[in-house]
């Protein structure tokens, strides 16, 4: 099944539960006594600058979803996080040196990246500008090397960040340009952390995209400096993405294996952070493999622990795949009255989602709310349908349109134009059920039109299958025939392209475990040198004593 940048797919019988790439973030610069000290990802020189790894987490149950993640940062809202803000407004107007302003800029972006990315992008963007001012006067300078270094650091720090939001943007090309630009200055500095930083954050950039072998290459490059380094942190998510690729491709016992370790050295280092997101991934192998209590187990978990770091978006994630869940339960429960509670647990738990996402001011996940309760609504409309209630399917009908287009107006205001495409459908989609012919063709027509623009074969079959149904109620079985046969075209390319993956998931497992072998040949061998080596000192040793 294709993955489909923010959404998934959750099959043709029905209607379609979006799923969302999400984000969370940590780490800290220290401005001196005026703030409050906080915890560092990576120490340049005096000043204590920003470089946010990414990391990936599986969301929900039928596919599996790449997202982005920065380690955690005491963020916060409220009071707490106002004089912070406040704090570092006044080290911009009052600090002597230009690199403490950068510094104080990077870290107000960190406070505020989460709930306003383009206010974030803006701050970072302006330290990036100090950093440049500066070092262009070093062209005509001599001396003063640490300076210039510290400089170099914080640009680079704010080329990964604006790399980040972009990312987080969609904008890909963009997103690898500035990490790129941030690892070339890593590279030319000899800053190993960072280097395994931006190794990382590419490989999930390659990774969020398909491409499998690129994302295993700048993992292991990444992993190789970390255990270089000892950074148990970085490790950790390094164990986790390569999970995730694992799990990807099919290889639930590796997955497990990668996961468990990943899990393991957050437990050791205390990152709960770290601990939720290795939850929400085993969480999501026992969902795919319909072990629902299970999953349920390592879910709350998750939650658990996103509840307690005050993390109201991964507890946003954590309410809509508990959600998810129950709705998958009652849609195929054969009890009517379990299903009822199962389809009414689901929108309990949807609207927990919705009410956080609407407190962060998150866009994308309130659309994923809207639409998921309104999948809920039609869930249950038909249940009262097949009883018989046809004046409460009817009126829950028309609360699923409402919810429906309550998603697609918001998907509309930020240009979301996937979601719009299936929001048209699923609307098109409920007025062809109630024989509104003229409505489901107007709405299907404008989602078949995107689904081209778009080119994205998943989406023209599901909207031209639609269209072939409309025309064929309409007694026009021309117009009929015509989407039938782009519906088949479509479901073929599909297919198609489903093996091709399948095919170059098996080459990138025979790549990595190949290499994996080669280097445990070669470390054989060097431990084989080693011990010869030992032995002969050893034997020249004792030849001495003698």
């Amino acid at each position: 099944m294709k993955k489909l940048s923010n959404y998934a797919i959750f099959g043709a019988s029905r209607f379609d539960n979006f799923s969302k790439v999400v984000k969370s973030f940590e780490s800290f610069a220290t401005f001196g006594a005026t703030l409050t000290k906080f915890k560092t990802l990576s120490k340049f020189a005096t000043f204590n600058a920003t470089v946010t790894p990414f990391r990936t987490v599986p969301q929900f149950a039928t596919t599996i979803i790449l997202a982005l993640f920065l380690p955690f940062l005491w963020k916060g809202s409220g009071v707490g996080a106002t004089k912070t803000i406040d704090s570092l407004r006044q080290v911009i107007k009052t600090a002597k040196h230009d690199t403490t302003r950068i510094n104080a800029y990077l870290a107000w972006g960190e406070q505020v990246y989460m709930d306003k990315p383009d206010t974030a992008l803006i701050l970072w963007q302006q330290s990036l500008s100090i950093a440049d001012k500066n070092l262009t006067g070093f062209k005509n300078l001599s001396g003063l090397p640490a300076l210039k270094d510290t400089l170099l650091k914080q640009k680079a720090s704010a080329l990964n960040n604006i790399g980040y939001i972009y990312n987080n943007q969609g904008d890909i090309p963009k997103a690898i340009e500035y990490i790129n630009k941030s690892l070339k200055i890593f590279e030319e500095i000899g800053d190993k952390n960072s280097i395994a930083i931006s190794f990382y954050n590419i490989g999930t950039i390659y990774g969020k995209q398909g491409d499998i072998p690129k994302a295993l290459e700048y993992f292991n490059k990444s992993l190789k400096i970390r255990e270089e380094i000892g950074d148990k942190q970085g490790m950790a998510d390094s164990f986790n993405n390569i999970g995730l690729i694992y799990n990807n491709q099919g290889d639930i016992p590796k997955a497990i294996e990668y996961y468990n370790k990943s899990l393991k050295l957050y437990e050791e280092i205390g990152d709960k952070q770290g601990m939720s997101t290795s939850f929400i991934n085993i969480g999501a192998i026992y969902d795919n493999q319909g072990d629902i209590p299970k999953a349920l187990e390592y879910y709350n978990k998750s939650l658990k622990i996103k509840e307690e770091i005050g993390d109201k978006q991964g507890m946003a994630i954590s309410f809509n795949n508990i959600g998810m869940i129950y709705n998958n339960q009652g849609e195929t429960h054969p009890n009517p009255s379990q299903r009822d509670g199962l389809l009414k647990k689901a929108l309990e738990y949807y609207n927990k989602s919705l009410k956080l996402y609407e407190e962060i001011g998150d866009n994308n996940g309130m659309a994923l709310s809207f639409n998921n309760i309104g999948l809920i609504y039609y869930n249950q409309a038909s249940a009262a349908k097949s009883r018989q209630d046809i004046v409460g399917s009817d009126s829950l009908i028309n609360k699923a349109i409402e919810y429906y287009i309550k998603s697609l107006k918001i998907q509309e205001e930020i240009g979301d134009k996937e979601g719009m495409a299936y929001s048209f459908k699923n609307i098109g989609a409920i007025y062809y059920k109630n024989n509104v012919l003229s409505k489901a063709k107007s709405y299907i027509e404008k989602g078949y039109k995107l689904s081209k623009e778009l080119g994205y074969p998943e989406y023209i079959e599901k909207c031209a299958g639609w269209l072939k149904k409309v025309y064929e109620k309409q007694g026009n079985y021309k117009l009929a025939y015509q989407y039938y046969k782009e519906e088949i075209l479509m479901h073929d390319s599909i297919q198609n392209e489903e093996n091709y993956k399948k095919t170059q998931k098996q080459q990138a497992k025979y790549e990595y475990e190949k290499k994996a072998a080669t280097d445990s040949i070669a470390n054989a061998k060097a431990m084989e040198i080693k011990d010869l080596d030992l032995a002969r000192k050893d034997a020249e040793s004792k030849k001495q004593r003698i």
